[in-house]
């Protein structure tokens, strides 16, 4: 775990758990939430494609099943639809 996240979550204690890692790169932020036991939210607006969580879902490489993301949404502007 990164040193400075490990930070983070020391101070803020057990809300950081509550909060999902929300990004849309499977390789770093999905990867950081894996390796963190987070939740994660993955946005469909970047580089990384649905495709590609499939194809990391049924990979023999640990750090490639620690980058699929729990929720996925296309946009931010569509959470809000999900929260409400």
């Amino acid at each position: 775990m990164p040193q400075n996240f490990e930070r983070v979550l020391l101070t803020d204690g057990p809300l950081c758990h509550c909060v999902p890692v929300c990004n849309s790169r499977l390789d770093t932020d999905m990867l950081l939430a894996g390796r963190c036991g987070l939740h994660s939210l993955f946005v469909l607006t970047g580089c990384s494609t649905l495709k590609d969580v499939d194809t990391k879902r049924s990979s023999a490489v640990e750090d490639e099943r620690k980058q699929v993301p729990d929720f996925y949404v296309p946009s931010l502007a569509d959470l809000s639809s999900l929260l409400g």
